[in-house]
């Protein structure tokens, strides 16, 4: 019963059981560095689409993918404490339509932040959203 009241959590790990003790801090050591997570949305995009890279719909729908799983993985490997990522891609064919995308959040403007990236040639155009949201 003295288990159930306890402010820690527990956890088993290999069979030992370990004790976590609450932290009580409510904000980041440090901010979410937007350029850093810019720098790598746009290595990624440049990795998957060159300038001639033409359209193609199951082409653009598997690059979308690819592009959103790598920004994901190397933004985790970034010492971000306790932010969680969430990453969006888009890729649409150039035929002399007009696009606008739109994306709201609800977010603390003290620990959370947003960055994004466009890229575009003759046939497609590409946009990368990254939210990164602090969890306490």
């Amino acid at each position: 019963m003295d288990d159930l009241i306890s402010n820690k959590e527990s956890e088993k790990q290999d069979g030992v059981q370990v004790w976590k003790e609450n932290t009580f801090r409510l904000g980041p050591h440090s901010r979410f560095q937007t350029r850093l997570a810019r720098n790598i949305v746009e290595q990624v995009v440049q990795d998957l689409i060159s300038t001639e890279s033409r359209y193609s719909p199951e082409l653009a729908r598997l690059t979308a993918l690819e592009i959103t799983e790598r920004v994901q993985s190397g933004l985790k490997l970034q010492p971000h404490d306790r932010y969680k990522f969430i990453v969006q891609s888009f890729i649409g064919q150039k035929s002399g339509q007009g696009v606008m995308l739109g994306s709201r959040c609800l977010s603390n403007q003290d620990t959370d932040s947003f960055t994004e990236f466009s890229f575009q040639n003759s046939s497609l155009w590409c946009t990368v959203l990254v939210f990164a949201l602090y969890c306490e």
